[in-house]
């Protein structure tokens, strides 16, 4: 299936309504999710700063389940210079994918 070429909020918005669905449906789509919102910020600059941060949270939680460490603590580090209490939630989501 083809992305947008352009992307607006509203598909901006669907790209991390879908990426929260396959997070919490099941371990298969990790990958989907992460290539998915990679996108999405890539061609998104411009968005508001809550949708890149959600963005950047689930995009966390797509790479600790890929095991992909290293872009994990990348964005985990990007993230910390905002609120702790959002850190906090996201070592939580990590907690309970590596169960």
């Amino acid at each position: 299936s083809a992305l947008p070429a352009a992307w607006a909020d509203r598909e901006r918005e669907a790209a991390l309504s879908a990426a929260k669905f396959w997070l919490d449906s099941t371990a298969d789509c990790y990958d989907d999710a992460a290539k998915l919102l990679e996108t999405a910020l890539a061609e998104s600059s411009d968005a508001p700063p809550d949708w890149l941060r959600a963005a950047k949270r689930h995009l966390v939680l797509a790479y600790a389940g890929l095991n992909r460490q290293d872009d994990a603590q990348k964005l985990l580090g990007e993230l910390a210079e905002g609120k702790a209490d959002e850190v906090l939630s996201l070592l939580e989501g990590i907690g309970v994918i590596a169960v």
